[in-house]
C-alpha cells in the first residue's frame, strides 16, 4: 500500500504544478474516457440483431410477428425486415417450421449458409454448401418441440452427363424424440422443412426415422392430405347426420335409439257388433 500511496502522492504534486489549461484538458480526457466505457458497456449488452431469413407476405409476417411477440423474443423491424437476436435466429427458423407458421421453401438459405470461396471449384462448393445444409436442418429440427437431437442426410444423384438418367433427391431425418413418440403434425413439418430446403426433393421422398423406436415414417404429399381431408369432411357429415337422427328417433315412442325397432300399438280390426231385439224378424 505504501508504493501506491507514495505513486498517488507524487502524480497528485505534478498535477498540482500543471497549468490552469493542462487540468482543463486532463479533465476533459477523463470525462471522455469514461463515456466511452459507458457507450461501450451498453453497446456489449445488446444482443447482435440479424434479419430473419424468410421470405413473407404480409399475411404472414403478422403471424412472424405475433409468434415473437407471444415467445417473448426480442426483435425489431428496419427497413421492411424483421431482425432477431442472431443467437436466436436457429431456434426462431425452427419453431415457426414446427408450428406451420412458414414453410421450407419460405427459408432464405443464402442468408443462413454463405460459404462460397474464389479458390475453390464448382464442385467443391457444391459440396461444401450441401454439408452445411444438412448441418444447419439437423440444427433447425434439433430444436423442434419434443425432439432432442436430430440428423438429416441428404443424397443428391448427380444426374448430369451424356448418356444418365435423371435420379430424384432423397433425404432421411433421423431423430431422438422425448417422449414416446412422433406425432403426424410433427411428421409433416420435418418433411416440409427438409424439402423445401433442397430443389426438386418431394415432401413424400423425406423418411423420418424414430431412432428411439426404431419406425420409419414418411409424409404424404398434398393429393393424399387432399383426399384424407375429405374423408374426414364426410366422417364428420355422416356423423352429424346420424346424430340428427337418432335425435329424431328419440321423439317417437317406441324408438328411444336406431338400434330398437319402433314398434306402433296394435289397433283391433275386429268387425262392430249388433243387438238384436228378441222380436225382431230375420
Amino acid at each position: 500500500m505504501k508504493p501506491i500511496r507514495r505513486n498517488l502522492q507524487s502524480i497528485s504534486t505534478q498535477v498540482k504544478g500543471l497549468p490552469a489549461t493542462a487540468k482543463m484538458l486532463i479533465f476533459a480526457l477523463m470525462i471522455i474516457l469514461t463515456m466511452s466505457l459507458f457507450l461501450v458497456a451498453q453497446l456489449a449488452g445488446r444482443p447482435t440483431m440479424v434479419a430473419l431469413p424468410a421470405t413473407l407476405d404480409p399475411d404472414e409476417r403478422t403471424k412472424v410477428l405475433a409468434h415473437l411477440e407471444q415467445s417473448s423474443v426480442p426483435y425489431q423491424e428496419r427497413n421492411g425486415k424483421i431482425l432477431v437476436p442472431a443467437e436466436q435466429k436457429f431456434s426462431v427458423i425452427a419453431q415457426l417450421a414446427a408450428q406451420e407458421v412458414i414453410s421450407g421453401d419460405q427459408i432464405n438459405w443464402d442468408l443462413i449458409i454463405d460459404q462460397d470461396s474464389p479458390f475453390l471449384t464448382r464442385e467443391q462448393n457444391r459440396k461444401r454448401w450441401l454439408i452445411a445444409k444438412m448441418k444447419v436442418l439437423s440444427s433447425l429440427v434439433s430444436r423442434f418441440n419434443g425432439i432432442d437431437r436430430a440428423t438429416v442426410v441428404i443424397d443428391r444423384p448427380d444426374s448430369q452427363g451424356f448418356g444418365r438418367t435423371h435420379i430424384s433427391p432423397t433425404a432421411s431425418v433421423t431423430v431422438v424424440p422425448r417422449g414416446a413418440g412422433l406425432s403426424s403434425d410433427t411428421i409433416e413439418a420435418i418433411a416440409d422443412l427438409v424439402a423445401g430446403a433442397q430443389p426438386g426433393l418431394k415432401v413424400q421422398d423425406v423418411r423420418i426415422i424414430d431412432a428411439k423406436s426404431g419406425t420409419s415414417h414418411a409424409a404424404r404429399n398434398k393429393g393424399q392430405l387432399a383426399a384424407s381431408n375429405h374423408m374426414e369432411i364426410k366422417h364428420a357429415a355422416e356423423q352429424h347426420v346420424k346424430a340428427t337422427i337418432e335425435g329424431l328417433l328419440a321423439a317417437i315412442p317406441g324408438c328411444a335409439s336406431p338400434s330398437t325397432s319402433c314398434r306402433t300399438p296394435a289397433r283391433s280390426c275386429s268387425a262392430p257388433t249388433t243387438t238384436r231385439s228378441p222380436g225382431s224378424v230375420r
